[in-house]
């Protein structure tokens, strides 16, 4: 079974604040031959606010760092049950994670 994939990541920031990621996954394989289709398509948005960054809660000792996210993005599998070949889960790139620090 061969495999070939592309992959574009497009991040944007804007006074580290406002925060935009986009990427696009490009996947042919054979393994998609029996679906008459080799090539699949997985696109994945997504938005962030650093909040810890606005003046008004710059003042609030007892928060650090916040970060609100919401992203959106297409997940994909390579099987085929006519060809036998076994399940296997693709992810998107890594995305960033929540954190909240209180001290």
């Amino acid at each position: 079974m061969a495999t070939l994939s592309y992959l574009m990541r497009g991040l944007y920031s804007y006074k580290n604040k406002y925060l935009l990621n986009a990427s696009y996954r490009l996947d042919g394989s054979n393994a998609f031959q029996a679906l008459d289709n080799q090539w699949q398509r997985f696109a994945a948005a997504g938005v962030a606010w650093v909040a810890s960054e606005e003046s008004f809660l710059k003042q609030a000792d007892w928060i650090q760092y916040l970060k609100i996210k919401g992203s959106y993005g297409v997940l994909g599998n390579k099987t085929s049950e006519t060809a036998g070949i076994p399940h296997i889960l693709v992810l998107p790139a890594p995305t960033q994670a929540y954190s909240v620090t209180i001290s």
